[in-house]
C-alpha cells in the first residue's frame, strides 16, 4: 500500500523539499517565482507540481554536459 503526498505543502513542507530557509521561500513567493496557493487569510500553501518545476528551472545542466 503506498500513499500519495498532500497535494498541498505547508511553508514547512516547502522549506523541507526545497532546502532553503522560511524567508527564502516566503521571498520567492513575493517575486513570483514560486507560485502558491492562499488558503484562508494566512495560510500560504504550494502545490507539490509547482515544487517540482521550480527545482527543475533550478537545474544547471545534465552531468554528460559536465565531462565533455
Amino acid at each position: 500500500m503506498t500513499t500519495e503526498p498532500p497535494s498541498l505543502l505547508t511553508v514547512k513542507q516547502a522549506m523541507q523539499v526545497l532546502h532553503l530557509s522560511r524567508n527564502t521561500v516566503y521571498r520567492l513567493v513575493q517575486r513570483r517565482v514560486l507560485p502558491s496557493v492562499r488558503v484562508g487569510e494566512r495560510k500560504l500553501c504550494f502545490k507539490i507540481e509547482d515544487l517540482e518545476a521550480y527545482i527543475q528551472q533550478q537545474r544547471i545542466g545534465s552531468v554528460a554536459e559536465w565531462i565533455k
